[in-house]
Parts: structure tokens; C-alpha cells; sequence
């Protein structure tokens, strides 16, 4: 398992490279400082739901 560590100032584009990279990787997961989640493919099952709530 590898992990992207994307940080840096608001509006320098972080979202827009972490969602680039979540698209071009399927299986892969995009989880923003904002709390948005984006999950390729996402799938609903109690444990995602939960990880959502309790983000």
C-alpha cells in the first residue's frame, strides 16, 4: 500500500492533483483536509458508511 501526503497553503491545487491521481488509479482512495471523501470505486457497506459518519 502506498500513501500521497499532499500539503501546502488553500487554493495551490491540492484537491485538484489528489483527485487527478484518485481517477487515474482505480481502487484508489481520495480523502480531502475538508472532510470530502472520494473513493474509486465507492462502495456502501456498513463499514464505508461508518467511515464516513466518523470522519
Amino acid at each position: 500500500m502506498n500513501v500521497i501526503v499532499i500539503n501546502g497553503p488553500m487554493g495551490i491545487g491540492k484537491t485538484t492533483v489528489g483527485t487527478y491521481i484518485a481517477d487515474s488509479n482505480p481502487g484508489t482512495a481520495f480523502i480531502g483536509g475538508d472532510w470530502c471523501i472520494n473513493l474509486h470505486p465507492f462502495i456502501v457497506n456498513k463499514e464505508t458508511r461508518d467511515m464516513v459518519i466518523n470522519s
